[in-house]
């Protein structure tokens, strides 16, 4: 009798576990992205519905912001909604010079312009898909896992600003990579409800807030707290196109790079014109607006491969006739809330006109 018992428990125990199974495999197919007209990857994981507290110190000042990312993956000061991406006409990608980590959306070069259209009435609002460290290659990668994945996502421009990442040689090759097929594993971590909690928050319509304080030395790239780096850029003079022009000489690594640079470019041209998307290049500087070398001759073979296609090029480092911007940059690169609305300022009335 009582092992009769115990058996009736425990086929009880099995049913329910059984069928709590049934239920959970249930929700997770209705709640989850196992299917759909969006399949975010591994690729966009971290990239979207981001909002992290950004603390750090900069000349004795503590400083804090919010650093957000929307839901389709754009740099923004959003609140995590959908929105129609047919209203997506203008997209502007780089490395971490245009996704600013260390700037509020506002104080941003993208924020600032946006800033300038609604001031002047115009219909445009730029995207920010700008990503630390981000090259050509990484904007070829945009293209297949990132943009690829959105339905009706068919912009009008893409602006370029890009230069500074593609100085390294490893940095510029490119290869595409060959398509892997997700394992059991991975499906599941990337698209189930239950087991990733930035699903929670989308179907939830909940944003948890990351509270991060980074010190200096771990921005990621960034050298504020270098002092020797401040002190430099500070008092250095600015090397106008002119000078550099007479200056700088071709060497053999530049030559590997510029090969590179302009092969990739040509790849850009073709996906381009594939999906009819007119571009628009910006130059790059650094705290001596021509005080990079490589960067140089870079800027040289991208206003040439503008000319060449007759697309649209913004030459920044041939428009700034200061002779001094130190007090603009962080470090040799990253600009202050100063430093970008001065870039924006420089870049707006060209883009404009290109716009309209």
């Amino acid at each position: 009798m009582i092992e009769l018992n115990v058996y009736k428990k425990f086929k009880i125990l099995i049913i329910n576990l059984f069928l709590f199974l049934i239920f959970f495999v249930l929700i997770d197919l209705t709640l989850g992205f196992f299917y759909g007209n969006i399949q975010f990857s591994h690729f966009l994981n971290s990239k979207r519905i981001v909002n992290k507290n950004i603390t750090y110190e900069l000349d004795e000042k503590k400083i804090s912001l919010n650093y957000q990312r929307d839901y389709y993956g754009f740099r923004n000061d959003s609140d995590f909604k959908k929105y129609d991406l047919k209203d997506v006409k203008i997209i502007l990608t780089g490395g971490s010079t245009s996704d600013e980590l260390i700037l509020p959306y506002e104080k941003t070069i993208v924020g600032q312009l946006n800033s300038y259209f609604l001031k002047d009435e115009t219909n445009h609002k730029i995207f920010n898909a700008s990503e630390s460290g981000k090259s050509l290659r990484g904007i070829f990668h945009d293209f297949d896992k990132w943009f690829g994945k959105l339905d009706a996502f068919n912009p009008d421009y893409m602006i370029f600003y890009i230069g500074i990442n593609e100085r390294d040689i490893r940095y510029v090759k490119y290869q595409k990579e060959d398509e892997v097929k997700p394992t059991f594993k991975q499906l599941i971590k990337h698209n189930s409800f239950f087991f990733q909690k930035k699903r929670f928050y989308e179907r939830l319509k909940f944003i948890k807030e990351d509270n991060e304080i980074f010190e200096a030395k771990n921005l990621g790239g960034y050298f504020v707290d270098n002092e020797n780096i401040k002190k430099k850029i500070r008092t250095s003079k600015v090397i106008s196109y002119k000078t550099a022009k007479k200056k700088y000489i071709l060497n053999k690594k530049d030559k590997e790079v510029l090969n590179a640079f302009s092969f990739n470019l040509n790849l850009l041209k073709q996906v381009l014109k594939k999906k009819k998307i007119q571009p628009i290049f910006i130059s790059q500087i650094d705290y001596r607006v021509n005080g990079n070398k490589t960067l140089f001759f870079i800027n040289e073979k991208l206003e040439e491969f503008c000319i060449e296609n007759k697309f649209h090029i913004i030459s920044l480092n041939k428009i700034i006739d200061e002779t001094n911007i130190g007090n603009y940059f962080v470090d040799y690169i990253h600009t202050n809330a100063d430093g970008s609305e001065f870039i924006a300022k420089k870049i707006y009335p060209e883009l404009n006109k290109i716009l309209n």
